[in-house]
């Protein structure tokens, strides 16, 4: 998880212009792990990075897990998370990373200025990073 989350937020820095938040305040925590894959020390680390990177870009970056897929897809649940729950920086820009533990699915989701940041190239390369690592059942690596 932690090598995914540099390569995502070096990607996210080598693209987007420093923006003032302008105010705005992030209502969700960055990270929801239902599942439980994280240790306490892993979620906060992680969890530090993403608070930070979130204020100083104005971009929303989200990772959420759960046990049983609360969706009809791993697409559809991670959009819905995405936009029900309150993600989303000032002007509901961000990217999340669903994971669900039950079916092994997972998928990332763009809003807004994340979709110009992370066409399908760029995500293609971010499965060809994270796939791996899922698949070994390695979430903090």
């Amino acid at each position: 998880m932690r090598k995914l989350l540099f390569i995502v937020f070096c990607i996210a820095m080598s693209l987007i212009f420093s923006v003032s938040c302008q105010g705005f305040e992030f209502k969700n925590p960055p990270i929801v792990d239902n599942a439980g894959y994280l240790t306490q020390s892993e979620y906060d680390e992680i969890s530090t990075l993403l608070e930070e990177f979130r204020l100083q870009n104005d971009f929303d970056l989200v990772i959420y897990t759960e046990n049983k897929m609360s969706g009809a897809s791993a697409q559809s649940t991670a959009d819905d998370i995405f936009d029900y729950m309150g993600y989303g920086a000032s002007d509901e820009s961000g990217m999340i990373l669903y994971i669900c533990a039950d079916t092994r699915e997972y998928h990332f989701s763009t809003f807004k200025k994340g979709t110009e940041y992370f066409n399908d190239n760029r995500l293609r390369r971010l499965d060809e990073q994270v796939l791996p690592h899922l698949s070994e059942g390695d979430y903090y690596g």
